[in-house]
């Protein structure tokens, strides 16, 4: 959705590895004037995306979002590729063994593949785990492709420009927290050119409708 506060006329459209846990803590403790924890109901671990769930466009309350003002974060596609990558397959071992399904190893897909392996091997890894799917999809499928629809689009360089137009919005004076962390930090350097090549042909579409505000 992923959060719309209708009294503030305020929507934020969230897009997977782009500053979303924290922005979406931000707007809990706006809501409820606390910090959300983790917690369990009928014996299932609860996080703060249960509460403002991610959506893909076309799954998007589209006439409670005409009231709002939108707005959104956008990335660099291939920093987001690295994101995913560090955080899903390398922290969280999404790609494991056990996470793999019998067909995607019969087809020979390594376990808890380097990062140039998975570059190589991306759309089938895709294909078979919904996680590293729903985390690296492209832009668009959670923005759409018109940015005029946002009052404004952030990118992570001016994320503090959203904070502050948050904090002026909501008259707080507690900031964006730093979640998702975990998982070694990659850079471009680490990536030869033809896999830059290839990630950048995989968002093609993303450069073509976001470019301008990456």
């Amino acid at each position: 959705m992923t959060a719309i506060l209708a009294k503030a006329d305020f929507a934020y459209i969230s897009v997977p590895k782009v500053a979303c846990t924290s922005i979406k803590h931000f707007l809990f403790e706006v809501e409820n004037g606390r910090s959300f924890e983790p917690f369990v109901a009928n014996e299932k671990k609860r996080d703060v995306h249960n509460l403002y769930p991610g959506k893909l466009f076309t799954d998007l309350p589209m006439k409670r979002l005409e009231l709002c003002d939108r707005y959104a974060v956008v990335r660099d596609p291939v920093a987001r590729f690295l994101s995913c990558y560090s955080n899903r397959v390398v922290f969280y071992k999404q790609l494991s063994e056990k996470h793999l399904p019998e067909e995607a190893l019969a087809e020979g897909l390594v376990p808890d593949p380097d990062i140039h392996t998975f570059v190589r091997d991306f759309r089938n890894y895709r294909r078979h785990v919904q996680s590293i799917r729903w985390h690296s999809r492209t832009l668009v499928s959670s923005l759409g492709e018109d940015p005029s629809y946002y009052a404004r689009i952030f990118n992570m360089e001016t994320l503090s420009e959203f904070e502050a137009l948050m904090q002026e919005r909501f008259k707080v004076s507690f900031g964006l927290g730093r979640f998702q962390t975990g998982g070694p930090k990659l850079k471009l350097e680490d990536l030869t050119e033809s896999e830059i090549a290839s990630i950048r042909e995989f968002y093609a579409v993303d450069y073509k409708v976001f470019g301008k505000f990456l």
